[in-house]
């Protein structure tokens, strides 16, 4: 598991502070205070059967909320914003147990994303984590207070 470099906001979070709380995470990871992500909480891939499975956080005010979620469905995730119909898609395609590809690359993410867009919409048998995330990114980072210390 490699800590990936952060170059955007994501949910009103600057990209420093993502970094700063994902590398508290991953050291926690690589020293063992914490068990490695093993299962995707969307698609159910896992590390036994070859998936990357990393961990996403929503909220970087609480890092070790996080859940545990594949490459395919971390990019996913993070895609819903730009194209919230494919999101709503692939939400509903893991919901009736399809898997993306195992691995991580970026191009073959594209590819799948692409081929989920042009699928038929399906009804899902069930609703799953991803379907509780909202298609509109919110703005979740309120900074560290200033102290008033002329006052």
């Amino acid at each position: 598991m490699a800590q990936m470099a952060v170059t955007k906001y994501y949910n009103g979070f600057p990209p420093k502070y993502r970094e700063k709380q994902g590398y508290a995470v991953y050291k926690m990871f690589k020293n063992g205070e914490l068990p490695k992500p093993s299962q995707c909480i969307g698609c159910q891939n896992s590390t036994d059967n070859g998936a990357t499975i990393m961990a996403h956080n929503e909220n970087y005010h609480t890092p070790l909320n996080y859940v545990e979620i594949c490459y395919h469905c971390h990019m996913a995730v993070h895609y819903r914003f730009k194209d919230p119909l494919t999101w709503r898609k692939w939400c509903d395609l893991t919901a009736n147990d399809w898997q993306p590809p195992k691995g991580r690359d970026y191009k073959v993410f594209l590819r799948v994303w692409v081929w989920v867009r042009t699928t038929e919409t399906v009804l899902p048998k069930k609703l799953t984590w991803l379907h509780t995330l909202p298609d509109i990114e919110p703005n979740l980072y309120e900074p560290e207070p200033v102290l008033d210390v002329l006052g």
